[in-house]
């Protein structure tokens, strides 16, 4: 788990029943920077997937699994020593087994670092 370890929910609020508006702030000390890279830090991709599920799991307090990712884009890479608050916008829907992301991104300011479409998890 990413979350109260990599990142830190600071603030939560909904736009709407269904799009959750996450500020969150980065651990920049956290060991993963260490090789990822030494001498210019950014959040592995992986982990930015990983935050997106988490934040909807905690949100639905429910546990779930990815069945798949239709599109994704990582636009520029997040370095901790430059961006330590990030925005998260996710807008899903559900089903009685299953969850649909139907967009999500990460951003600071006018700055977008990620975008995700059409993702489905199981629960």
């Amino acid at each position: 788990m990413l979350k109260d370890d990599f990142f830190f929910i600071t603030h939560f609020s909904q736009k709407e029943s269904n799009i959750l508006l996450f500020e969150i702030k980065l651990n920049k000390d956290h060991e993963i920077f260490d090789g990822h890279f030494p001498d210019f830090p950014i959040v592995p991709g992986v982990f930015t997937l990983q935050m997106i599920k988490e934040l909807t799991e905690y949100h639905l307090n429910i546990s779930m699994n990815v069945i798949s990712i239709n599109k994704l884009k990582f636009l520029t890479p997040i370095n901790p020593n430059e961006h330590i608050n990030l925005q998260v916008e996710i807008n899903y829907t559900f089903s009685e087994s299953e969850v649909y992301i139907n967009t999500a991104s990460i951003f600071s300011g006018q700055i977008t670092f990620f975008k995700l479409n059409k993702a489905v998890y199981k629960y």
